[in-house]
């Protein structure tokens, strides 16, 4: 199916970006030209079509998805019928619709599992992408979702990643073997105790042979940035966004952990900004913590993503510098 894909590619002197349409808009590459550096993980399988309701690990497992209306396959209610969501969410699994030219692409994409529709706008500026989000409600109900972007980077042991100063617990979704605790535990950030009383420096990722998987949220952020520092390359990506509209950070740490099911492993951090602090749709409505959208009501929110290093290389401190600057508007 590679072949045959549409491949939409944003394009200046500085970046390149590859979008696929028909995947649910994936961006499959962003890549720095001066050092042809690719940023996101490639694939762990070839690019297939995908079945409604497959695992995630089924797929190629790569580039920045669209978790909506939820990360983790459950069951709710919308209305007064039983929904049951696909692991991951609707998006990824959907082919878009798309209109672009040569540094913006539009993507359109209507839900299966819900009422919803989604607009992405993706433009290409200098080093950033600037990517706008409008979420629609097409009910005549409100309908309850959680979002959460799902870039993948490729990392190497030794790479960094930086959070906000204020950030210093983590609760835990998941870890392989509890080696950050079980289900809602709370770990110490940047430096956490391993299950065998261990100091475990989170900001700093691990070779693959560590089999390291672990899903992590922050809470309410007050400050709307992260970043991924790659120390060979003296390159780094810093996301950032409204916290008001986008208060939470989660956090996939996998060097070589999953999946488990498959000899090909992920070697990659996922930098998650969200709206919800937990994966599942189903355990947010419980918890009281599911966003919703009411009957016909429009919710838009903004994120962007600088490369720094495209033109030039710079140090981890320089790096570190440039993130408390890192802010987008409201809308």
């Amino acid at each position: 199916m590679t072949e045959s894909l549409t491949r939409v590619v944003l394009e200046n002197e500085s970046v390149r970006a590859v979008i696929l349409p028909e995947l649910g808009g994936k961006i499959a590459s962003i890549l720095i030209k001066r050092t042809g550096l690719e940023l996101l993980q490639q694939p762990l399988h070839p690019y297939g079509k995908r079945a409604w309701a497959q695992d995630f690990a089924a797929s190629d497992a790569s580039g920045w998805d669209e978790c909506l209306p939820t990360v983790s396959a459950c069951e709710v209610s919308v209305g007064s019928e039983p929904k049951q969501l696909p692991d991951h969410g609707d998006v990824w699994l959907l082919p878009a619709n798309c209109s672009a030219d040569a540094t913006e692409i539009n993507l359109e994409t209507t839900l299966v599992s819900m009422p919803l529709h989604l607009h992405r706008q993706i433009i290409l500026a200098g080093s950033s992408l600037h990517i706008r989000y409008e979420l629609r409600n097409d009910a005549p109900f409100a309908v309850p979702y959680l979002w959460s972007a799902h870039p993948l980077f490729t990392v190497e042991a030794g790479d960094r990643i930086v959070l906000p100063g204020d950030v210093r617990t983590l609760r835990v979704e998941g870890s392989a073997e509890h080696r950050l605790g079980k289900h809602n535990d709370l770990c110490s950030w940047p430096i956490a105790q391993d299950r065998d009383g261990r100091n475990a420096d989170l900001r700093i990722v691990q070779g693959t042979e560590t089999a390291i998987a672990e899903k992590l949220f922050t809470g309410p952020l007050p400050h709307g940035w992260c970043g991924l520092y790659r120390t060979q390359q003296q390159a780094g990506v810093l996301l950032s966004f409204a916290p008001e509209r986008v208060p939470f950070l989660g956090l996939w740490l996998c060097y070589g952990g999953w999946p488990s099911n498959s000899a090909q492993k992920q070697h990659a951090v996922a930098l998650e900004p969200c709206m919800v602090p937990v994966d599942s749709l189903a355990e947010a409505l419980v918890t009281g913590c599911a966003s919703t959208l009411a009957a016909q009501e429009a919710f838009v929110w903004q994120m962007q993503l600088t490369i720094a290093g495209a033109d030039k290389g710079l140090s981890f401190e320089e790096f570190a510098e440039l993130s408390p600057t890192a802010t987008v508007s409201a809308e």
